[in-house]
């Protein structure tokens, strides 16, 4: 498996995503996995957690998505899980935590949610059965937001202090 850096320096993660990756490897219904957070582009450390990107195809994906118990309980010994509440136009997250601990977040895409974001930029791409997941994080390094302007940043500054003194004077 190709890796980032990290995980040659973290051998418990390396075994952790690498269950992940036999797991999920010859399932047709997953088109591809994506590793993403510090393990994939730095600076990874003993606390880090494991960010996995699990692409479906459309059609497939409350299927997978409902066997994400089963997922976690093939990977590993899970000590606690829990589904997160999906945020619209975001994944479906599962948190599992295994002894160590370590702490796998599984984010559940379907094929047609998966487009050009920053989100992708260095991300490492683990299993891309249609091809399409490596040229996505590819055109993301080009995705890059516009830099806001001085006078953008001097008014969200200015807001942001409103906002804390808005705050403080409701607390106190």
């Amino acid at each position: 498996m190709d890796n980032g850096y990290s995980l040659d320096l973290l051998p418990v993660h390396r075994a952790l995503v690498e269950r992940a990756v036999n797991y999920f490897r010859d399932d047709d219904r997953v088109l591809g996995m994506i590793l993403g957070g510090s393990l994939a582009h730095g600076p990874a450390d003993f606390y880090s957690d494991v960010d996995l990107y699990i692409v479906a195809r459309d059609e497939s994906f409350e299927a997978v998505f409902d066997e994400r118990d089963v997922a976690a309980r093939a990977i590993g010994s899970p000590l606690f899980r829990f589904a997160v509440d999906p945020i619209p136009g975001g994944s479906r997250d599962y948190i599992v935590t295994y002894p160590g601990p370590k702490k796998l977040d599984l984010m559940y895409y379907r094929e047609s949610e998966i487009r050009s974001d920053p989100k992708w930029e260095k991300q490492l791409v683990l299993k891309d059965a249609a091809g399409s997941l490596a040229a996505v994080v590819s055109r993301s390094t080009r995705a890059h937001l516009d830099r806001p302007e001085p006078g953008e940043l001097l008014e969200l500054d200015q807001k942001f202090w409103t906002w804390c003194w808005y705050v403080f004077g409701k607390i106190m």
